[in-house]
């Protein structure tokens, strides 16, 4: 990832990238109306930290609604 010049991150991590591509897929499937924002949230960070625990072969975190 590239740094600004106060040696910040610039962009996104790629946990964020699956996060937004998992939400995007959620809302896209029609149901929109029938779920919170703050569901459709937690809903993307379980599908995205599964993804990355199945990628690196362990068991997914268990979060309740946390981005960290």
């Amino acid at each position: 990832m590239s740094e600004n010049s106060s040696g910040k991150p610039i962009g996104i991590e790629y946990r964020e990238w699956l996060i937004g591509m998992a939400m995007q897929g959620i809302l896209s499937s029609g149901n929109e109306k029938s779920t919170t924002a703050e569901k459709c949230a937690d809903a993307a960070i379980r599908y995205a930290d599964a993804v990355i625990s199945r990628l690196d072969g362990s068991e997914p975190k268990k979060r309740r609604g946390t981005f960290s």
